[in-house]
């Protein structure tokens, strides 16, 4: 009788302890493993034109709609996605990119993004052409010129030049800095430059064409 009785109340126990999660039934007092990453796959990459798939079983944001976004540098790729119930995966094409490691994101239809990870386009790298950061700016706000190939100088001419003018109308920027390795060149906007569309150019002193195309920006 005795031993009945302790058997039951074990069960007892552990009907409590199930009840309340801290005990799985079916993993044997193991707690349920997390759900699978959001990740894309080939997981080492693929040439453009081949086909990928974006998995996200856990939370299942893949809708109808949704779009690929490769990011590289400042510019960015967007890939259209076949999605299907129950949303946990979609497929796509690798884009025509040049080689390179593309941070993808996942745009859904109404405009919002989650990041997936890295993806590796194999394949001849294109060179990447300058870009700004931010591309809409206010006046006193710092900007940053990129440019991978490394083609701006220190003593370089940069400036903001307003549509249907030339660069000797351009306004120099504030506290400008161009690094030593010719990538990056950062300044401030001025506070006194009307707002309006411009082009940020740079020039060799004394050149009469500039160093790259000039990159737009805005600012208000």
């Amino acid at each position: 009788m005795r031993g009945k009785i302790v058997i039951i109340s074990v069960l007892v126990v552990l009907g409590i302890l199930m009840s309340s999660g801290l005990v799985a039934a079916d993993s044997g007092g193991v707690p349920p493993p997390h759900a699978d990453p959001t990740k894309i796959v080939p997981t080492d990459g693929a040439e453009p034109g081949h086909p990928f798939t974006i998995i996200d079983t856990g939370q299942r944001r893949l809708t109808d709609g949704c779009q690929a976004v490769f990011k590289l540098g400042g510019s960015e790729t967007v890939v259209d996605l076949r999605t299907h119930k129950p949303y946990n995966t979609a497929k796509g094409i690798v884009p025509d990119v040049g080689g390179g490691d593309y941070t993808v994101f996942v745009r859904q239809a109404d405009g919002t993004e989650f990041e997936i990870g890295l993806f590796t386009v194999t394949g001849e790298p294109v060179p990447m052409e300058p870009y700004v950061e931010p591309t809409v700016v206010q006046r006193n706000q710092y900007f940053t010129l990129t440019d991978p190939q490394g083609r701006m100088d220190p003593g370089d001419d940069l400036r903001l030049v307003p549509p249907n003018s030339g660069f000797d109308s351009g306004t120099v920027p504030d506290n400008l800095v161009i690094s030593p390795d010719g990538t990056t060149a950062t300044a401030r906007i001025p506070q006194l430059i009307a707002p309006g569309e411009y082009t940020v150019e740079v020039r060799e002193p004394g050149a009469p064409v500039p160093v790259f195309l000039p990159v737009p920006i805005t600012i208000n």
